[in-house]
């Protein structure tokens, strides 16, 4: 008996520790925390390439992302961006799933499990969030970012995935100096 669950304790504990993010320290890295505002409406600003996301993704929410993560299709995830829209999410109608490459620009390649900066987003599972980009040409499928690794695939429209939303900031008006009225320009 007293084997057996020495056993059981030893097939057990591998999976506890699997579920904590690992990241290199050999290395030097650079964090997503540095170059992102956090704002307290569940945005995060990414002033570097004029970018708007979501703290948390679709079914998780407060400062720490918490709730039970939601899981669409890729038809549904667009369904989903259209209803959060009309209603406005932090004073917004404009969100959208992000491309292929702005995803992307979210991974944090020097961990994983998962590969993101969890100060800045946190509790976001290793899991396949959905991106707008399809398959070139293809209606069956789309392309996702993997957040256990890191990596884009294309998966079936079909099959279930997570979702973070972005949307683009408006650009900066350029600020332009006027003659006083009556001066010759």
């Amino acid at each position: 008996m007293l084997h057996a669950s020495l056993l059981l304790a030893v097939l057990v504990l591998p999976t506890s520790t699997m579920a904590a993010q690992i990241c290199r320290t050999d290395t030097t890295q650079t964090t997503l925390s540095s170059a992102f505002t956090i704002a307290s409406d569940g945005t995060v600003t990414d002033h570097a390439n004029q970018l708007q996301w979501q703290r948390c993704p679709l079914g998780l929410e407060g400062d720490r992302c918490e709730g039970k993560i939601r899981l669409f299709s890729w038809m549904a995830a667009h369904d989903a961006v259209a209803r959060l829209n009309r209603d406005g999410v932090a004073g917004h109608h404009d969100w959208r799933l992000p491309s292929k490459q702005e995803l992307a620009t979210l991974v944090t390649p020097h961990c994983v499990n998962p590969a993101i900066d969890l100060n800045t987003f946190p509790n976001t599972p290793s899991a396949w969030f959905w991106t707008a980009s399809s398959e070139d040409g293809g209606t069956h499928a789309a392309w996702y970012v993997n957040f256990d690794v890191g990596q884009s695939h294309i998966d079936d429209r079909n099959l279930p995935n997570a979702v973070r939303l972005v949307r683009t900031l408006p650009p900066v008006p350029v600020l332009t100096k006027t003659a006083p009225a009556g001066a010759v320009q």
